[in-house]
């Protein structure tokens, strides 16, 4: 049985009642919330599919609703969420959402192996690896007792980032860092991370096979542009 549960009041106009199960909202349109949480989510996130009336009513019973108390367990919740998520709050982390260009509080990229074939995540291959690329370094090619890994490519002048430092050796995943073994990992599920503007190689059996730059928002992009410069002069 079902309980009359309208859309959360919302400042934003609605495409029309939720149908079934979740789907994604046309683009440009602001689908129909049933909760203060949905409805703070997607200002935040818009590409967000927020909950239908039945998983609203499936979480509240979950939690002890019944049909004459649904809506005083809806009230409590949108007011828990009102306090935690509203425009007094201190608001709420959003991780795992593909940053806007003009969002100055992005700095750490996340990185996967994709199969193009499978068309899927997968963990590190046998022999692969990443690395620090040298164009995050100046051109030491010629320097006595310098060797550059074979296959590297080096961008003559160029440096990555100010203020992001190479790291020594290959860069390990998070699992790594937390001493996982290969065989603890599900499939799929090994990352990394580094911060915006690195660059770096795609090694296999000692051989780097690709080099790559790490983007920069485009807000990031406009601060570095303002960054004083200095030039070498003599005389002055």
């Amino acid at each position: 049985m079902s309980f009359p549960l309208a859309p959360s009041p919302s400042s934003h106009p609605s495409s029309g009642a939720t149908q079934g199960r979740r789907s994604q909202p046309q683009a440009g349109a602001r689908p129909p919330t049933f909760c203060r949480m949905d409805e703070y989510v997607l200002d935040v996130c818009p590409e967000y599919t927020p909950l239908s009336k039945e998983e609203v009513e499936g979480f509240l019973r979950e939690e002890g609703a019944t049909d004459e108390t649904m809506q005083d367990y809806l009230d409590a919740l949108n007011r828990l969420m009102e306090t935690r998520m509203g425009p007094n709050s201190v608001g709420f982390r959003v991780i795992g959402v593909k940053p806007r260009s003009d969002d100055t509080n992005v700095y750490t990229f996340c990185l996967d192996f994709f199969d193009t074939r499978q068309r899927i995540a997968v963990n590190c291959p046998q022999g692969f690896s990443i690395h620090p690329a040298a164009s995050s370094m100046p051109d030491v090619s010629n320097v006595p007792g310098v060797t550059i890994m074979p296959g590297a490519s080096h961008m003559p002048g160029t440096f990555s980032t100010p203020g992001v430092f190479s790291m020594r050796g290959a860069l390990p995943s998070w699992e790594q860092a937390f001493d996982y073994t290969a065989g603890d990992i599900l499939p799929g599920q090994e990352k990394w991370s580094v911060p915006a503007g690195s660059h770096l190689s795609v090694v296999k059996d000692g051989r780097a096979l690709v080099t790559f730059a790490v983007p920069l928002t485009r807000a990031q992009q406009n601060m570095m542009a303002g960054v004083v410069q200095p030039t070498l002069g003599y005389g002055r």
